[in-house]
């Protein structure tokens, strides 16, 4: 399908959408659900959620990483900065699918997907989804799946925020015209800034994002849904403890444009499609060295489709996907230090296909809830002279047990699998990183998950407790040949196991509490530590609400971390804390006031060796106008 094709067949629907409609409030609610493909807003359960709602967090957010905190089994991975990747359970890079709205988003950065181009100030929710169950969203998720859903509320919200930390500035609006079409635009831009330790951090970025979805009911509860994303970036830095002494690296540009259409009707079927064109370049300077300027540009499309389907007390879903990356080209060149062109040349030129098949269905057996589900994906890479294609089927069965009116317990058994990504098997060129060497002989990883969950929920209080064991085959790992040069290859196997626990209580009218820990453990068969495994965290929040004003403290302590693997740095124990107060003027209007790092603790961001001393004590302030 051509890129003309696929706008084109988005067009016409947006024009279509704008006719009266008569869609109501829950109209709107079920298009928040078919983001998290239950298409067909089916009650069948698949994988375990956790989902965190933006407006009520007392907390800005700078990026969408912010939020993932306030989930148990999430942590920080990567270098850090605007493009803050992210880990579930000791998973991290391609292994964590990332979607907009429902929308997949795939790129060919090292660190893996982020979802930063979209400002939070745009979004209302983020959802977290976990489990051996995950794996129904195909490959790329079997650490789980993060989901954004952007804003679709009747209001119209003003919000402008300042954070003294590289005297960042946000401003944005969302709005709602004839309770059908929502809309938005964000302007976000930020300074370099200083760590803890009065060092210089290549923090800066300006970003302006837009979106505009519209819900239009035809006629007899057949809906017709759109969404249009934009975002711009530029000069945005890359930050690393290798800055500014020894290099520097930064985004020149970054552009993104996303697309959905959704043809459906409630608890019976939807057809839709998708697309998203992107483009971007690194532009990294070695002091006293060279300069290599990488230019990369991919257009990403599918179809997609569901039925739901049930037969006596039995039920369940069945459908299709296609996602294909096209004209995915990756080029690089070279200057001297005088800013002489060296040399240019093409360091990738692919396309990927992927089609797949799946179906699942769930059983009621006295009070127990049983659901089963399967997978069969095929693959096809093409690049230049260079041809793979690999198939795989996975499948999942998930009991839920009642043990009294207040308790349950669940089993999720799963098998996952990943295909390396075209960066993987073919990309051969410079990051800001190292050079990288692709591997086309790499194979694609198989898991084996295992999640058990015990959850208790008494009035005021609700205890979960998770435990869970991935071993998988094949592990794909980056791993350095030489200095300043790495590759990927295959580890024999490689074992993921761990553990959450989640506290909440409501201890009065105005006092509530959110305590969770987390662990995770990882190694290949020789017992050599797997990247990406976090150190063991806790995290407590506690909230006060009051009639006009509310006040949030925040407690991070992480674990000191002494088993790096390869590309990463042993930790301190750290301890930070961060506090939030909001104050109504008006109930139009709300201030807030966060007082970040309070104790002005030296911490580094994630394990990886190139992360960087975080940012000492800062203030943010915020106003919201809702009209």
């Amino acid at each position: 399908m051509s890129r003309t094709l696929v706008v084109g067949t988005l067009l016409p629907a947006f024009i279509f959408a704008s006719l009266p409609s008569v869609a109501d409030d829950s109209t709107i609610e079920k298009i928040q659900i078919t983001a998290n493909r239950n298409l067909v807003q089916s009650q069948t359960s698949v994988a375990e959620q956790n989902t965190v709602d933006i407006n009520t967090l007392n907390f800005p957010l700078q990026k969408i990483s912010d939020a993932l905190l306030f989930t148990p089994g999430v942590s920080l991975n990567g270098q850090g900065g605007l493009w803050q990747s992210y880990n579930i359970r000791g998973l991290a890079r391609w292994r964590v699918k990332s979607l907009i709205d429902g929308i997949n988003i795939n790129t060919d950065r090292r660190a893996g997907n982020s979802l930063s181009f979209i400002d939070p100030n745009l979004l209302s929710s983020v959802d977290v989804i976990t489990g051996p169950s995950s794996v129904y969203y195909g490959s790329g998720a079997i650490g789980g799946v993060i989901n954004t859903n952007l804003k679709q509320s009747a209001d119209t919200t003003i919000t402008a925020g300042y954070n003294s930390f590289a005297d960042e500035r946000s401003l944005g609006i969302t709005t709602a015209i004839e309770d059908s079409l929502f809309t938005g635009i964000a302007h976000r831009k930020a300074g370099n800034g200083q760590n803890q330790q009065h060092q210089p951090m290549l923090s800066q970025f300006e970003q302006t994002s837009a979106y505009m979805t519209q819900h239009t009911n035809i006629f007899d509860e057949l809906d017709l849904n759109t969404t249009l994303i934009g975002s711009y970036g530029n000069n945005i830095g890359k930050t690393n403890n290798q800055y500014p002494t020894s290099r520097v690296s930064i985004y020149p540009f970054e552009k993104h444009i996303l697309g959905k259409i959704t043809l459906s009707k409630a608890q019976k079927w939807a057809l839709g499609s998708y697309f998203h064109d992107q483009k971007w370049q690194a532009d990294t300077l070695r002091i006293n060295k060279r300069r290599n300027v990488t230019s990369y540009q991919s257009f990403d499309w599918g179809v997609y489709g569901q039925q739901q389907w049930s037969i006596s007390s039995v039920k369940g879903r069945y459908g299709f996907d296609v996602d294909n990356r096209s004209n995915v080209e990756v080029s690089e060149q070279q200057f001297a230090t005088t800013n002489e062109l060296q040399w240019s040349r093409q360091i990738l030129a692919g396309d990927e296909y992927r089609g797949a098949l799946y179906a699942d269905a769930s059983f009621s057996m006295v009070n127990a809830e049983l659901t089963i589900g399967a997978r069969a994906e095929h693959l096809q890479q093409l690049n230049l002279d260079d041809k793979t294609t690999d198939n795989f089927i996975t499948g999942f069965t998930k009991l839920t047990l009642p043990i009294d009116e207040y308790s349950s317990v669940l089993v999720d058994l799963g098998t996952g699998f990943r295909f390396p990504t075209l960066t993987e098997r073919f990309f051969n060129g410079t990051t800001a990183r190292a050079v990288v060497v692709g591997n086309i002989d790499l194979k694609p990883e198989q898991s084996k998950n295992v999640l058990v969950s015990y959850s208790l929920d008494v009035e005021a209080f609700k205890l979960t407790i998770n435990g869970f064991y991935n071993r998988i085959e094949n592990y794909i790992e980056r791993v350095e040949i030489a200095n300043d040069r790495l590759t990927y290859r295959n580890e024999t196997t490689g074992v993921i196991y761990g553990g959450e626990i989640e506290l909440q209580g409501e201890l009065s009218d105005n006092l509530s509490v959110n305590w969770m820990y987390q662990v995770a453990q990882g190694e290949n068969e020789q017992g050599e530590p797997l990247a990406d495994i976090a150190p063991d965290e806790s995290r407590l929040v506690v909230q006060w609400l009051d009639d006009d004003w509310s006040l949030s403290a925040q407690y991070r302590y992480r674990r000191h971390f002494n088993q790096p693997a390869s590309g990463e740095q042993q930790l301190a124990a750290s301890h930070i804390v961060n506090i939030s107060g909001r104050y109504w003027v008006s109930e139009d209007v709300h201030l807030s006031l966060s007082l970040n790092n309070v104790t002005d603790e030296s911490y580094f961001s994630t394990t990886d060796d190139a992360s960087t001393i975080m940012p000492g004590r800062h203030i943010g302030l915020a106003i919201e106008w809702t009209l």
